[in-house]
């Protein structure tokens, strides 16, 4: 999850904006982004603008464990989540995930 909310912002996250995206202590952000550092999926930096703050970015090889889980992934949507719907509701939800990366995509320039 961490992965998947750094993949599509260039200049990556505050590790307390990521905390806030799942709802968790700080902590907990920061044990999980130094563990996907270990395993060369992160870097994090303090950008010069506020040098309090720390960013977490994902790197090419953490793109690249997104591209190989993504089968995955999806399968797991699908069976837990999208095969609950009616066909009648699928176009909502697509609506509003729409929205959602477009959300997202917007963030990256201004976040």
């Amino acid at each position: 999850g961490v992965l998947f909310s750094l993949v599509h912002v260039e200049q990556g996250r505050p590790m307390g904006q990521i905390a806030a995206i799942f709802g968790v202590d700080p902590s907990v952000i920061t044990y999980r982004v130094k563990r996907l550092e270990a395993m060369g999926c992160v870097t994090r930096t303090r950008p010069s603008t506020d040098r309090r703050l720390t960013h977490a970015v994902c790197t090419a090889t953490g793109r690249a464990r997104l591209r190989q889980a993504r089968p995955v992934m999806l399968d797991s949507a699908r069976r837990h989540f999208l095969s609950h719907l009616s066909p009648d509701d699928r176009p909502a939800v697509t609506s509003l995930f729409t929205a959602l990366l477009a959300d997202q995509q917007q963030g990256r320039a201004g976040a």
